[in-house]
C-alpha cells in the first residue's frame, strides 16, 4: 500500500478502523510500493542519476495497459507527484522502483474498475464526514488544513481522493475476500487442542481442585482437614446453584472431552457414575480434594464460545487465511481479469 507525504495529522476515525491501518490519517513521509522502498536517504533509494527528469524534458511513452487502455509515463508522473517523499522529487528511474510504482498505479485503476463492477461506492458525504473528524481531532479549521497540505504540494481534494482510494480498496477486498474467509468451530478447536471427534467412551468434564498443600497447621504439617473443609464450602456453593467455574476460580479447570479410564482411578470411578450436568461428591486423592462435574451435551458444544480466547483465535486464523488470498487477488486475479500488460 502506498503511503503519501506527511502532513502531520492523526486520526482514530471509523474509516481508519475500516482500513485496519493507523496510517489512514497520518500521511507518512516515506513511500513503500509493493515492498520496494522509495523514501529518501534510505538504503536502496534512487540516486539523482536514477531519477527521471521532469516531463518537459522527456518523451512520453506507454508503460502499461489495462483492457487495452494505455497507461502513459505522464500518468505515472502525475501519480508520483502526490506521493514523492519531498515536493518536486523526480520519478525514480531505477527499473525495479519504476515498475513497483507502475504496479501500484495500475492497482488503483483495477480497484476502481472492480468497485464499479460490484457497485461499491464511497460517497462525497462519507469523505466530508471523514475530513470533519480529521479537523476536529487535530483541532484545526479547514483553512489551516488547506495551508498544511499545500505545503506538501497537495490540495484538500487530492488528499481526500487518496484516502477515498484506500477506503475503496479496503471495501473491495472486504467484499471479495474477507467476508468469504470462513473459520469453523472445528478450526478453532484444533488450535485450542480439542479433539476433532469424540467417541462414545468420552465425556466432557470440568473440575475444581483443592490441594492438600494449600493449608498448613501451626506445627508445619499439612492441614488436610482444612483443605477438606475448603472443598466442602465450594461444594456447598455449587449445590446452591452458583456457576461451577465461578466457584472454582483459580482452582477451576475445563478438562474437556476425555475417556474416564484415562483419569486417576478415584476420579474415573466418580466421573463414570455422573449424569449430564451432575457434580460429584468431594473426591480425596493423594494430592488433594476434587470436585468433578459432567457437562451437558449443549454445554459441550458451546465450549469454544465460552473460551475467552476463542474470538482472538478466530481472528488470527482469518488474518492468516486472508493474507494469502488478498495477495493472490490483487497480484494475480485482478490483473488477469482486466488484461494488464506492463512495458517497464
Amino acid at each position: 500500500m502506498t503511503s503519501a507525504r506527511s502532513v502531520g495529522f492523526t486520526c482514530s476515525s471509523s474509516s481508519s478502523r475500516e482500513l485496519g491501518i493507523s496510517a489512514l490519517c497520518v500521511l507518512i513521509l516515506s513511500v513503500s510500493v509493493s515492498g520496494v522502498c522509495l523514501s529518501e536517504n534510505r538504503k536502496g533509494s534512487p540516486s539523482p542519476k536514477q531519477q527521471i527528469a521532469p516531463a518537459a524534458k522527456i518523451q512520453d511513452r506507454i508503460v502499461a495497459s489495462i483492457d487495452g487502455e494505455p497507461v502513459s509515463l505522464s500518468d505515472l508522473m502525475s501519480f508520483w507527484k502526490l506521493r514523492a517523499p519531498t515536493p518536486g522529487a523526480a520519478l525514480p528511474g531505477d527499473p525495479q522502483a519504476l515498475k513497483a510504482i507502475t504496479q501500484e498505479f495500475v492497482l488503483g485503476r483495477l480497484i476502481e474498475k472492480e468497485a464499479a463492477a460490484t457497485g461499491i461506492q464511497i460517497t462525497d458525504e462519507e469523505m466530508n464526514t471523514y475530513l470533519s473528524e480529521v479537523l476536529k481531532q487535530n483541532r484545526v479549521d479547514l483553512p489551516a488544513f488547506q495551508t498544511m497540505v499545500a505545503a506538501r504540494g497537495m490540495t484538500v481534494d487530492q488528499y481526500k481522493n487518496q484516502i477515498r482510494g484506500e477506503v475503496l480498496r479496503s471495501r473491495v477486498i472486504g467484499a471479495r475476500i474477507r467476508s468469504k474467509v470462513a473459520v469453523s468451530k472445528s478450526d478453532i478447536e484444533k488450535v485450542m487442542g480439542i479433539p476433532e471427534e469424540e467417541n462414545t467412551d468420552t465425556m466432557r468434564l470440568e473440575q475444581i481442585f483443592v490441594p492438600k498443600g494449600e493449608s498448613y497447621s501451626l506445627t508445619g504439617e499439612l492441614d488436610i482437614e482444612g483443605a477438606r473443609s475448603a472443598a466442602a464450602q465450594l461444594k456447598s456453593r455449587v449445590d446452591e446453584g452458583e456457576s461451577f467455574s465461578v466457584v472454582g476460580g483459580d482452582r477451576y479447570t475445563d478438562i474437556g472431552a476425555v475417556n474416564p479410564a484415562d483419569l486417576l482411578p478415584e476420579i474415573s470411578e466418580a466421573a463414570e457414575s455422573l449424569d449430564e450436568g451432575e457434580t460429584s461428591e468431594i473426591i480425596e486423592g493423594e494430592r488433594g480434594f476434587y470436585l468433578v462435574r459432567r457437562l451437558t451435551t449443549d454445554e459441550g458444544k458451546s465450549r469454544v464460545e465460552r473460551n475467552p480466547e476463542a474470538e482472538s483465535i478466530k481472528q488470527g486464523i482469518q488474518e492468516e487465511r486472508s493474507k494469502e488470498q488478498v495477495e493472490k487477488f490483487l497480484g494475480e486475479e485482478l490483473p488477469k481479469k482486466y488484461n494488464v500488460e506492463y512495458r517497464v
